[in-house]
């Protein structure tokens, strides 16, 4: 459920954000710089897009840097968030294409993408009790069945 919950709340905030840019500007400004948003997003996504694909080839055969990516990820999400007709995804779409900010978020993601990597669990906040790797949880033990078996040797082939 708390997953949903950013989706579920974001169109009310949206449309309650939508009419007060209504009240303050009037509503044909509002749509006009709605459809404004959905232009930049738009455009962001290509010309970001085509940009990418160039650095790609003039780089052929070298590794991005995670840096890279991770600038490349946030300026596809804002474009995404630009797409998305409301001014609320917009000012979150503004602040994704800022360097620093950026730059600020990228730190924690980066950090937490490492130690994913590395292997080493998230950490859990004090309110979740430990959970043992590869352990099922909430599942009761079934019965074990104890097998034994031998390897035959192959069969001959019967065709000629």
């Amino acid at each position: 459920m708390a997953l949903l919950a950013p989706f579920l709340i974001l169109p009310i905030i949206e449309l309650v954000v939508f009419v007060l840019v209504c009240l303050l500007l009037g509503f044909w400004s509002a749509i006009g710089l709605l459809l404004a948003g959905t232009l930049a997003g738009a455009l962001l996504l290509r010309f970001h897009g085509i940009a990418a694909f160039h650095r790609i080839q003039r780089r052929a055969g070298e590794h991005p840097s995670d840096h890279q990516l991770l600038d490349g990820l946030w300026l596809t999400v804002a474009a995404f968030f630009l797409l998305i007709p409301g001014f609320v995804t917009d000012l979150l779409a503004l602040a994704l294409v800022v360097p620093p900010l950026r730059r600020a978020l990228a730190r924690p993601l980066l950090g937490r993408l490492r130690a994913y990597a590395a292997g080493t669990p998230p950490r859990q906040t004090p309110s979740e009790p430990p959970v043992a790797p590869f352990e099922p949880t909430g599942i009761p033990p079934g019965p074990v069945i104890d097998v034994e078996f031998e390897d035959l040797p192959p069969k001959p082939s019967s065709r000629p």
